[in-house]
């Protein structure tokens, strides 16, 4: 402001900013009291709905009112004792989580998703059979 700005636009000026300030602050606790009150793990379907159509593209969907943190794939190839872990990629905006795999074919698989109050789920299953969590309070 220059030495002309008059004495109400300084105050109008502080008060927006102070109201500015306030408002991102409030809605910082709105969104964290409803992490606090999310007792409702991630749903988790396999395979995914919108698939990209890739067969080398391991894809699920995860769905969560608070949003996810995060999508971790455990799988074994047929005839291993060893778990392999990757962390599953959001396509874009969607609920669609991918890796690439390779053929997947027979894989054994436990799928961990995590959502941002930290409430999780965790679903097994073998590639190419369609499972979907049950949706429950934990």
């Amino acid at each position: 402001m220059n030495a002309r700005t008059p004495f109400s636009a300084i105050v109008l000026t502080s008060l927006f900013t102070a109201l500015g300030v306030s408002t991102s602050a409030n809605a910082d606790h709105e969104h964290q009291a409803k992490l606090l009150d999310d007792k409702q793990a991630p749903t988790v379907i396999y395979p995914s709905s919108t698939a990209t159509g890739d067969k080398d593209q391991f894809a699920v969907t995860v769905k969560d009112d608070a949003g996810i943190q995060s999508v971790t794939l455990f799988y074994r190839k047929p005839n291993s004792s060893q778990f392999m872990t990757t962390r599953m990629k959001r396509v874009g905006e969607s609920n669609s989580y991918i890796t690439d795999l390779g053929k997947h074919n027979g894989l054994d698989f436990n799928i961990l998703a995590v959502d941002l109050a930290g409430n999780s789920r965790v679903i097994r299953g073998k590639s190419g059979e369609a499972i979907a969590s049950a949706d429950s309070k934990h």
